[in-house]
This record gives structure tokens, sequence and C-alpha cells, in this order.
């Protein structure tokens, strides 16, 4: 179920939203305030999806408390509330990343719209990170199968297994495998940034490699397996350099 918190200091507004019928769409008002103090003690202690607010309030006002909710809970989507006159107020909320601005007076019809349209958001984000996070757990088990059966390959001497599975020719002189491992990415979506260090990397892999080679992309992890020649291992120190 999706948490929803209303803070408004106009008492009738306030209740009035508080008391919609969410429960239609799939989500429950857990809370309500009255100033951004008061919302942020229960935002804290509810930790809600979606918080609607208005930005006009007296002491601690909706820009303070999208401000504090951008800090510490940067998932929480906002939807603003707001008169005709107040629109400069709502162009600085974007930095913020409000979800919807919605004009006073409200109407029920179009702020459970605004609502619902979230919430399936919300729905999609959560269920994108659990098929996420299961593919995840697929390839730390894959992987862990993989060394297990890449070093029995290398014991009992089958390297015919190793050119078989990875494509490349591991019979006529060996074989190298190079694994590097990202401990520290950062940026808003790190898959994205590792899958642009793997595209990198492939690239120089395809440049400086003259013969068939295999990469594996394993989340922070990117796995390359080289054909050794037999004249050397200097095309692999030509690689790593």
């Amino acid at each position: 179920m999706i948490k929803l918190i209303v803070v408004d200091d106009e008492q009738i507004i306030r209740e009035g939203i508080a008391s919609m019928k969410w429960e239609k769409i799939g989500v429950t008002c857990v809370a309500s305030a009255g100033d951004g103090m008061d919302a942020m003690d229960k935002i804290k202690e509810h930790k809600p999806d979606i918080v609607i607010s208005d930005i006009r309030m007296p002491g601690y006002d909706g820009m303070w408390l999208i401000e504090q909710i951008h800090n510490l809970m940067p998932k929480t989507r906002i939807v603003l509330l707001s008169g005709y006159n107040e629109f400069e107020y709502a162009q600085k909320a974007i930095k913020y990343r409000v979800s919807e601005y919605v004009l006073k007076p409200v109407r029920p019809d179009k702020l459970t719209a605004v609502v619902e349209k979230i919430k399936l958001e919300i729905e999609r984000e959560r269920e994108n990170e659990m098929r996420l996070e299961s593919y995840r757990e697929y390839l730390l088990s894959s992987r862990c199968f993989l060394k297990s059966w890449f070093l029995n390959c290398i014991e009992t001497g089958k390297t015919k297994k190793i050119s078989d599975i990875f494509g490349i020719d591991c019979e006529n002189g060996g074989f190298c495998a190079l694994t590097v491992k990202f401990e520290d990415i950062s940026g808003d979506d790190d898959d994205f940034n590792m899958f642009a260090i793997y595209s990198e990397l492939e690239m120089v892999a395809k440049a400086k490699c003259e013969k068939e080679y295999a990469s594996f992309f394993n989340g922070d992890t990117i796995t390359y397996v080289f054909p050794l020649p037999k004249e050397g291992i200097n095309m692999i120190f030509d690689i790593a350099g």
C-alpha cells in the first residue's frame, strides 16, 4: 500500500484532503500536519511515499519542507498545492524534483488523478528494482558456479570446454583471465555508469586484440578471457597498459 501524508495550515482543506477515499486507488493517508515542522516529524515516523503540501504556511512553510524531504528522503514524491499568485515559489521547487504542482482551489478528481499517476510510477519503480535485484542475485550465483567450473577445467586440463563455451581458442597456447572491479562509482544511475565504462573497455579491447576474446559484465565487475599466444604474453601486457 502506498502511504500518503497531507500538510496544510488550513484545517478544512487539510482534513478534506486527508478524508478523501484514497483506498479506492490503493493509497492510505497515514497522517496530516498543519506546518512543516510537525509534518517532518510525522514523515520521519511514517516514511510516506507521497506528501501533499501547501507552499505557504506560517513558520516552517512548504518550501522548507520539500528541501528537508529532498535531503533526507529523496525517493518521497511531493505534490505542491498553491494559489495563482505563488507561481514563483513553485519554480524554485523544480530543483527539489517536486512531482506535481496543483493550483488551489483543489478539485478532488484532479488531485486523485495526480496521486494515482504518481502511485503507478512508484509501483513501476519498485517492480524494476525487484527485477534488478533478482538479476543481481542470479548473476552472483552464476558467477560462483562459473568460477568453480572454470577452475575445474583448468585443473583437469579440459581447455577445450573453455574454448567451446567462450568461443575463443585456448588450446593452441593458453588463456588469460582479467577481472576489473569498481568499488566506487558515483552518480544518480550507477548501473548506467557501469555500462558506459564497460562499453569504453570493449572499444579498447577490440582495438588492441587481434584474436577473439570473451567478456562478461556482472554488476560492479567486468571479466575478460583472452587467448594467450604461444609466443608470450606481450599482447596481454599491451592491453593492460
